[in-house]
């Protein structure tokens, strides 16, 4: 049945109308064929320049991750070669500054090159040796500049046998030892898991670092637990004791799992822990190190230097304090918030000469109600002749 009082009713428009919307139906299917056609053009050109929606990395490693096995390995030392392969795909260069690997188990070699234009690739050799029993999983870090994002990290996964008893199940790759004053003592723990006969005697023994600035005590723990075929899984406890090194990373050092009670029967574990000891503080003061010579210092209205302050904004209306001799000035710009962290301007002048015995001084930054606050920024102040 026909509505005739609809507008779209025969006679219920006039010419003017009918020919305005016939008008809008062309209008409408063009632009929808030229949406479909350009749609076919970008693809055709997506498709001609081997582009895609995500983005390139820019440092791509080949491989990112890898498995070895006992199996893989030389029968002798459990050892192997294996080339890492480093390509550019962006339209800046990279310097090579470090390889840092976080076990002694994978071994970072020389690299074929450190600079890499655009479309270039070097190759990073790496020694790998797998444990004799166990598992362990360690990763190595490309370090550029400018620095590469994501980080350039390549991941090993090192597998020994797996029916001998006893063996080490979890060992950790290394312990990071962290604290905020140089020279601080300051000490961590880690967690060993073996898996021994039970009713057996502990199989290890001790721990030995290679240097002796490091303390290093291994302890069985009480939780042993039963499993299957009369075996038994035990956690050892691993302290370590050391001392904050004065620049942002120290020294790295191994740790030998030991097996044996008399010293000269002792057997040296594989694979070695690293103890990794770091300064680091949420505090931080850059540069920490300026310099003024004795010429700017005598100068008058001697160059000032500017030290950027990041940190805790806790109490944002807590009073700034400063310790600094008394020929240095040290003025705090009004500080800002940045992604809930505070961010200010130490500007540090010369408003006297330095004694002639001095050639370096500690200026301590904090904010609290006195001198002991722990929110200290420590600036190391320079005197250069």
């Amino acid at each position: 049945m026909i509505n005739h009082s609809h507008p779209l009713a025969a006679g219920a428009w006039t010419r003017r109308e009918r020919s305005w919307v016939g008008h809008k139906a062309r209008s409408l299917f063009c632009l929808k064929r030229a949406i479909r056609l350009a749609a076919c053009l970008f693809s055709v050109a997506l498709a001609s320049c081997g582009c895609s929606g995500t983005p390139a990395v820019e440092l791509h490693l080949e491989p990112e991750s890898v498995t070895i096995g006992i199996d893989d390995v030389d029968s002798q030392d459990l050892s192997r070669e294996l080339e890492v392969s480093i390509t550019n795909n962006s339209s800046k260069s990279y310097r090579i500054v470090d390889v840092i690997s976080s076990c002694a188990c994978t071994l970072a070699g020389p690299l074929s090159a450190t600079l890499l234009a655009p479309g270039e690739h070097c190759i990073s050799q790496f020694r790998i040796t797998v444990p004799r029993v166990g598992k362990t999983v360690t990763w190595a870090e490309i370090v550029t500049e400018p620095a590469s994002v994501p980080p350039l990290r390549v991941r090993f996964e090192l597998i020994g046998g797996g029916d001998h008893v006893p063996r080490i199940e979890v060992t950790p790759s290394s312990i990071p030892l962290i604290g905020e004053i140089a020279g601080e003592r300051v000490e961590a723990a880690a967690t060993v898991t073996t898996l021994e006969r039970a009713g057996s005697e502990h199989w290890l023994t001790g721990a030995e670092a290679d240097s002796s600035d490091f303390q290093v005590h291994l302890r069985p723990t009480e939780d042993d637990e039963e499993v299957a075929r009369g075996g038994v899984r035990r956690r050892y406890s691993l302290d370590l004791i050391g001392r904050v090194p004065a620049e942002r990373f120290g020294q790295r050092v191994q740790i030998h799992l030991l097996q044996g009670r008399p010293r000269a029967e002792r057997i040296v574990m594989n694979p070695a822990i690293w103890a990794a000891p770091e300064r680091r503080s949420v505090y931080m003061a850059f540069p920490e190190v300026i310099t003024l010579s004795r010429i700017e210092m005598a100068a008058a209205g001697g160059q000032g230097k500017k030290v950027l302050l990041f940190g805790d904004n806790d109490d944002p209306a807590a009073d700034w304090i400063v310790q600094a001799p008394d020929w240095v000035s040290v003025k705090i710009q009004p500080p800002e918030t940045v992604r809930e962290r505070l961010v200010a301007v130490a500007v540090i002048e010369p408003v006297g000469n330095a004694p002639s015995e001095i050639s370096d001084v500690e200026i301590l930054v904090g904010r609290g109600v006195n001198d002991d606050s722990q929110s200290a920024w420590r600036i190391v102040l320079h005197v250069s002749e």
